[in-house]
């Protein structure tokens, strides 16, 4: 493959890596991930079904009333994924992709080739189980994402989208054209590589009184340790804050959030001297403010 491709080869290019996926139209990376959103989702919905320690009585944190609008779920591609990478066997590749919505979305990465249409019915159908119709107003986020793909092989090659989901709302992003040169390269894979976070939410407001998941998920060779440092500046291994909790995923859990856990939430992954640090900014709003204009002003600030 040239390495310099003129807008016509590109074109032909975009084409022939289309055709390339045609056994499998579409896939989810990893594989896994629909498994994960549904994970953490079902976090929340445990704790109230569970009925936490640190239930509060509603009245306590303002009372929703029939005046009340329901607020319609959206969401927006902030910034899409790079155009197109050329590389070769044995390489490392990574993508980002950046989303707001509300419900906080879920953004998911996948390979395929159709229609606008069919891109998004793929989607819906393979999300319908993440969204729960009875649930409250869950909050509104930003939501980065990374694509990591560690080790380029022949079958990476095709576009690669990223998906936007805020319950039944779907944006899909436009494609990366992947094209992989089989004859450049070691093709040998790096036995390390730095950590990298490739799931956070730069910022997040949520509702007093709910249980929240601040996201913070990393990748790297070896597997990353992640920590939090709370909004008071404490490592959370050293906070005797119950309501805070670490989960396996490396996600930070607060229960029953509270008007003093707003502020900045800093999550790091390391691997031995490398590590990679990112920062949360939590609201916490209560519910009676969760209606027609102010609805509309978080709307306007998290689509900018």
């Amino acid at each position: 493959m040239m390495q310099s491709c003129s807008i016509l080869i590109n074109l032909i290019c975009i084409i022939t890596v289309s055709y390339t996926v045609s056994g499998h139209p579409f896939s989810f990376l990893p594989r896994h991930a629909i498994e994960r959103a549904a994970e953490r989702r079902s976090i929340g919905r445990q704790i109230v079904e569970h009925n936490s320690n640190f239930l509060t009585p509603l009245t306590d944190y303002g009372s929703r009333n029939a005046e009340s609008k329901p607020v319609e779920p959206w969401t927006k591609i902030i910034q899409n994924p790079v155009n197109g990478i050329e590389t070769t066997v044995g390489s490392r590749v990574e993508l980002e992709c950046k989303a707001s919505g509300s419900p906080p979305p879920e953004v998911l990465w996948f390979t395929g080739s159709g229609s606008n249409e069919q891109l998004i019915e793929y989607v819906k159908a393979s999300t319908h189980s993440l969204y729960d119709p009875s649930e409250e107003w869950k909050g509104v986020a930003r939501i980065n994402s990374k694509l990591v793909i560690e080790c380029v092989t022949p079958d990476d090659a095709g576009l690669i989208y990223c998906a936007s989901v805020s319950a039944r709302e779907v944006k899909i992003s436009t494609p990366t054209v992947l094209l992989v040169n089989k004859e450049n390269g070691a093709g040998n894979c790096s036995s390390e590589s730095d950590p990298t976070i490739t799931l956070y939410s730069p910022t997040l407001v949520a509702n007093i009184g709910a249980t929240v998941v601040l996201p913070c998920r990393a990748s790297g060779k070896p597997t990353p340790q992640v920590t939090w440092v709370n909004n008071y500046n404490i490592p959370l291994s050293l906070s005797n804050n119950l309501r805070h909790r670490v989960l396996d995923s490396g996600d930070l859990m607060i229960e029953e959030l509270l008007w003093e856990d707003m502020g900045g939430y800093t999550c790091q992954a390391k691997s031995g001297s490398h590590r990679n640090v990112v920062s949360t900014f939590l609201y916490p709003l209560r519910l009676s403010s969760v209606r027609d204009y102010k609805v509309e002003n978080l709307m306007n600030n998290f689509t900018a």
